[in-house]
Parts: structure tokens; sequence; C-alpha cells
């Protein structure tokens, strides 16, 4: 038989990603150094990256952090974005990312890693999950920490970035149609 129908059309949008926040690790302007983080020149890397520990390996018992401005946004998600390398005692020792949204009196684990001898990694995670439910008024940082035994070079990190994820857009296009 003879099938007609009406069909249309539906335009979606893909949400755009703006750049809110970038940081080349050439200067330690802007972000709150803990402890030993500070500027390094990685002999396998072409600029400044931010280390744990730049003048060599890190200490035993290292608890210590590197924080980003705090930022506020209405975007449906924001996502980080990093380079990283990281050697660690495998499964003692790690590179945590940490998120608060009440100004650091709580701290929610977004990442953890754990690696020996790492490369050089890009890393990028959505943020949505944990500013779903409250405010979108956040802070990221870094923290190693590390028991009493074997320590390594450490966490490196290079070229931050926060983006902003605006909302889906979805506009249906009705038309009539002879469908056959």
């Amino acid at each position: 038989g003879n099938r007609g129908g009406i069909s249309s059309n539906l335009e979606i949008k893909l949400p755009a990603a703006e750049a809110i926040y970038s940081n080349d690790a050439e200067t330690m302007n802007g972000v709150t150094a803990q402890a030993t983080w500070g500027l390094e020149q990685p002999a396998d890397h072409a600029t400044k990256v931010f280390s744990d520990s730049p003048a060599g390996f890190y200490q035993g018992r290292t608890n210590s952090s590197l924080g980003l401005p705090s930022f506020s946004s209405n975007a449906r998600d924001i996502v980080l974005e990093m380079e990283m390398q990281l050697d660690t005692e495998v499964g003692y020792d790690a590179g945590l990312i940490e998120l608060t949204t009440n100004g650091g009196t709580n701290w929610i684990q977004v990442a953890s890693f754990s690696e020996q001898h790492g490369a050089w990694s890009k890393v990028t995670l959505s943020l949505y999950d944990y500013l779903l439910a409250g405010p979108k008024s956040f802070q990221i940082r870094f923290r190693l920490v590390s028991d009493d035994y074997m320590t390594g070079e450490g966490w490196k990190i290079d070229n931050i970035h926060y983006y902003e994820i605006g909302p889906i857009q979805a506009s249906p296009s009705a038309s009539p149609s002879q469908v056959s």
C-alpha cells in the first residue's frame, strides 16, 4: 500500500564551549600554592609547568595543594582541561583533583591519578555532576598525597582551561510533506 504522512525536521544546535579561564603555568600569578608547589622547566617539555616538587622528588607524607581561582557560572556544564605528567608510588601516592562549592570548607574528589613514570597526557573532566545540585560557584585544587615510603618526581601540570558549555537548543521545524 501507499502510506502517507507528515514529516518534520528537528534542528539541534550543540552547545558552544567558551573558555572562561586559561593558565599556561608560566607564572604563579592567580594560583594559591601550598608547601613546595612551584614552577619547573622539565627537560621533556617546551615551557614551564606547575610542579609539587620543582627541586626534585617529593617527600614522604606529602599533602600539598595548588589552588586555582574561584569562579561562578550559569552554564549548563563546566569542563576542566589540562595536561599532566605524574610519577608516584602506584597505589599508595596520588594526584587528586578536588572541587569545593563552599569556599574550601569541604572538598569533593573529582579525579585521582597514581602512575609511575607517566607520559604527558591531556585530561578532560566534566564538572556537571558536581555542580548540578547546587550553586555554580566553585574552586578547583590539585593535591598530591603520599605515604612514608617510596617517592618520585611527583605531579607536573600545564595548560589548564575551564570551558563553559551552554544549553542545548532544539527548535522543531515542522513542514508537511508526502512520504511514500
